[in-house]
């Protein structure tokens, strides 16, 4: 039980780690609309990245769902040493929806300045 709890914390942080160093080709500090671009977005207020990328007439990139069906939406946090770490932002509660979780320190981060990955498209 224990193991099948820890698989669904660590995986959706490791395909977003993934996918976010795969993706970071594709960094910008402004949005970025040309056909088949991302952009990190400032989830500035922070909220859930489905409405900041909702919001710029754009699609929040996720990397599946937990086990209530709430989408991993792809983020990156700014960590206590200021450097950018991949996570998800979930919507399971108004704080988590306010977050960027990630892997740091051998635990699990979370930073309030955050940027959420959004495209123009749905992949």
């Amino acid at each position: 039980m224990i193991l099948n709890r820890l698989g669904r914390i660590v995986l959706p942080i490791c395909i977003t780690g993934i996918l976010c160093v795969l993706l970071s080709l594709i960094n910008s500090s402004t949005p970025t609309h040309a056909a088949g671009k991302g952009a990190w977005v400032n989830a500035s207020p922070p909220r859930s990245c489905g409405e900041i990328c909702s919001e710029e007439g754009l699609f929040s990139v996720t990397s599946g769902k937990d086990g209530g069906g709430y989408s991993f939406h792809v983020c990156r946090g700014q960590a206590s040493n200021g450097e950018l770490r991949p996570g998800f932002n979930i919507e399971t509660s108004s704080d988590s929806a306010r977050l960027c979780l990630f892997e740091y320190g051998g635990g699990r981060g979370q930073s309030g300045n955050y940027d959420c990955l959004c495209l123009p498209d749905r992949l």
